[in-house]
């Protein structure tokens, strides 16, 4: 399995389910030749290639009134086989998941119904973003019957499938121009019991960070002023994680960080001064606290990027609940070793201690490239 690839979630054995499936809703759907027109020129596709490609197989098989076919696949998760040997098999109900972003949205009512019955095979977060777009009152409406449901799939579908900026989906302009659109989704959902939904909550805030901190900012301070739940303050935390990394001033003090740390005798040493491609880089941070006061220590490394200039990343440290007196320390080996999703490029890079969103110490080391 370590082998596999994303899109091989979707192959013959995705196909071999989808059409199982689908005979057990209608002995008369043509199985076989489902299988070989999906099968056919699937290999060298993508992941998302794959899934319009067996989204065009399963039109030329189900019925051509979507209303007929919609009644069909309402079925399907009565007779889906739920298999968790590895984590891209859910993939296999992609395709007929978002068979009804192409071929409901003439009916948005009858296919959002349907996505909200599929969306527990896998989610329709997707799927429903085309519908949101095209047919905003109607599916606020769905929303907003979707936030009460007793399925916890469905819940989180409300909040998941609204987000601005959904990573691999559609962003959706008129959320991201105005992100009170979907208050309501949020605060209903915010003392949600289930973790699957509240990271959703949590998520949804954090896009709307992105482009509006000051309202990100007053509906967490909001959440955490009136009508406080036990979940509030992870909540806020998950939701205010790209404003952290940033060193947002507002947001340390509401997370109960002190806004102006009280350190002192700052000192960062950085070993070796000069490392090649492929090993690592030791830093040592030490500092007096001058007040008892609670401090995030985090570091900043600004990486050479491909045509000279600098970008900073900010990794995560720890929390301490400092005592006046105290001398808080931070000890990090940061690897750069090569990754898939990280290209390095030699040259002299910058590392930064972070207190609270502040900078406190810095330093530079040399990167080089690797022996042959």
């Amino acid at each position: 399995m370590a082998s596999l690839l994303m899109k091989d979630g979707l192959a013959a054995e995705a196909i071999d389910r989808i059409a199982l499936a689908l005979t057990s809703c209608d002995p008369q759907f043509e199985a076989d030749s489902f299988r070989s027109q999906a099968l056919t020129g699937l290999q060298p596709l993508s992941l998302k290639q794959r899934v319009h490609h067996i989204i065009g197989a399963l039109h030329q098989h189900l019925p051509a009134d979507y209303e007929k076919a919609a009644q069909l696949m309402i079925q399907l998760p009565n007779h889906w086989t739920a298999d968790d040997s590895w984590n891209y098999s859910p993939f296999a109900a992609w395709p007929l998941i978002d068979y009804h972003a192409s071929y409901g949205l003439h009916s948005p009512s009858l296919a959002l119904d349907t996505l909200a019955e599929l969306t527990q095979m896998f989610t329709a977060e997707f799927a429903i973003r085309p519908f949101i777009l095209q047919h905003a009152e109607i599916s606020h409406q769905k929303l907003e019957q979707w936030i009460h449901s007793d399925n916890e799939h469905i819940r989180r579908l409300a909040s998941e499938g609204s987000r601005p900026r959904l990573p691999w989906g559609e962003q959706l302009k008129p959320h991201i121009e105005d992100p009170q659109k979907c208050l309501y989704i949020l605060n209903a959902l915010r003392h949600d019991d289930s973790l699957y939904v509240r990271k959703s909550v949590a998520n949804h805030l954090n896009d709307i960070s992105k482009d509006h901190p000051a309202t990100a900012l007053q509906i967490a301070r909001d959440w955490t002023t009136n009508n406080p739940s036990k979940y509030s303050s992870w909540i806020v935390k998950h939701g205010m994680r790209s404003l952290i990394k940033q060193g947002h001033p507002e947001v340390f003090s509401l997370l109960g960080f002190s806004s102006q740390p009280d350190v002192s005798h700052c000192q960062l040493d950085i070993q070796p001064t000069s490392i090649r491609i492929g090993e690592a880089v030791q830093m040592t941070f030490s500092a007096k606290s001058m007040a008892e006061q609670k401090l995030a220590l985090d570091y900043a490394i600004h990486f050479v990027k491909a045509n000279g200039q600098r970008r900073a990343k900010v990794f995560k440290g720890k929390v301490v609940d400092a005592q006046k007196g105290q001398v808080i320390q931070l000890e990090k080996s940061h690897s750069f070793k090569l990754i898939t999703t990280r290209k390095y490029y030699p040259g002299e890079h910058h590392l930064e201690i972070i207190l609270n969103g502040k900078v406190v110490a810095n330093g530079k080391f040399q990167l080089q490239v690797a022996d042959c």
